[in-house]
């Protein structure tokens, strides 16, 4: 079942949407109509996640989607004793898995690692997906080396972030900020070292394609990097985040 609940959106100023109320029972069909610039497509992209609403809630069978971080987050904490964050241009080895809870055992001192990248498009064109892969099966036919610590880390490059879930205690992301970004990924990393050691390992392995194809608007994206350190900093000199406005 979808439960919208309240759902506000506005751009510049402008509402879009003011307070949407609407259940769409399982298995229901439901056809939305309305004029030109009513906004239509804005709630259809608040139901896929494509946009964060300024107020209320979008239900997915009881889960608020629109806090779906810390929602996947509080659903695998009491099951698993190791958490991957992989981005979805991130095409790991065959041996990832494997050399990530070896190397967990290995060092229980270890908080967070990211692991090594047999190539990053993120400063190029991008990595197609086909050269990604060939990398990935020339790496992966070689000789496995034993996972150690390569050097310790202030914060993880969050295309490949693996915690221990019990280094993760009450570490959240903030689901108030305006957008997710690398700069979030620094931030929680950060925090979750204070429970242990973020390091870089050889353990596993991958290519991070780089895609440069934008889900979400340029304009937002733009704001989010000046506005989310902005707001990291405040919590750090007063010791708590307010919400961005």
């Amino acid at each position: 079942m979808i439960r919208i609940q309240g759902l506000r959106k506005s751009f510049g100023g402008q509402p879009v949407l003011r307070g949407v109320d609407l259940d769409v029972a399982t298995g229901e069909i439901m056809i939305i109509i309305g004029r030109s610039g009513g906004g239509k497509s804005v709630l259809l992209k608040h139901l896929l996640g494509l946009l964060r609403p300024d107020a209320g809630a979008v239900l997915v069978d009881g889960m608020d989607i629109t806090r779906l971080r810390g929602a996947a987050l509080e659903a695998v904490m009491q099951a698993c004793d190791i958490i991957a964050y992989f981005d979805d241009d991130y095409i790991p080895s065959s041996y990832c898995v494997e050399g990530i809870d070896d190397f967990f055992r290995m060092h229980p001192d270890v908080a967070a690692a990211n692991g090594m990248l047999l190539a990053d498009g993120i400063n190029s064109a991008g990595i197609p997906y086909e050269e990604a892969t060939e990398l990935v099966s020339r790496h992966d036919n070689r000789p496995r080396a034993q996972g150690v610590v390569l050097h310790e880390l202030n914060g993880l490059y969050g295309c490949n972030m693996v915690f221990r879930a019990k280094a993760i205690s009450e570490e959240r992301f903030d689901e108030q900020l305006p957008l997710y970004a690398w700069q979030e990924d620094i931030d929680f990393s950060a925090r979750v070292g204070r429970h242990g050691r973020l390091v870089k390992t050889n353990a596993f392995h991958g290519v991070h394609q780089g895609m440069k194809g934008a889900r979400l608007s340029g304009v937002r994206l733009g704001y989010s990097q000046v506005v989310n350190p902005t707001l990291f900093a405040l919590s750090q000199d007063h010791g708590s985040r307010s919400p961005a406005p």
